[in-house]
């Protein structure tokens, strides 16, 4: 029973009719109204000047332009630090050594002495 009602039900769809793209004049894109579509979508509306343009786009486009003018700010930033890092790390192991070598040396004088003070 199952199988009918599936069949009787997919027969009440209604068929999709098939995508005919607009004409293309002379390259992709080229219609006068796709045109007319892209360029409203890529200039955006009108400003008088370019103070106001920024603050008259979308936030979707503010937040692609702030991206585009802070990512490389932000790269450098990681590659300064990773040399300041490495720069700190090289300190540190030199001061380590050197306590390293003053622990040594106080070690073998407090052996020497209570070797003395035995005898």
């Amino acid at each position: 029973m199952s199988t009918t009602l599936g069949k009787s039900y997919l027969a009440t769809l209604p068929m999709p009719t098939p995508f005919h793209p607009p004409p293309v004049r002379s390259g992709p894109l080229r219609s006068a109204p796709v045109q007319g579509r892209l360029q409203g979508r890529l200039q955006g509306p009108p400003a008088k000047s370019k103070f106001l343009a920024f603050w008259t786009m979308k936030l979707s486009q503010v937040g692609g332009f702030l991206a585009g003018g802070f990512g490389p700010l932000t790269f450098l930033w990681l590659v300064l630090g990773y040399f300041q890092q490495q720069d700190q790390l090289q300190q540190n192991t030199k001061a380590r050594r050197q306590l390293s070598d003053e622990l040594e040396k106080s070690t073998k004088q407090q052996t020497a002495l209570a070797v003395s003070s035995n005898r």
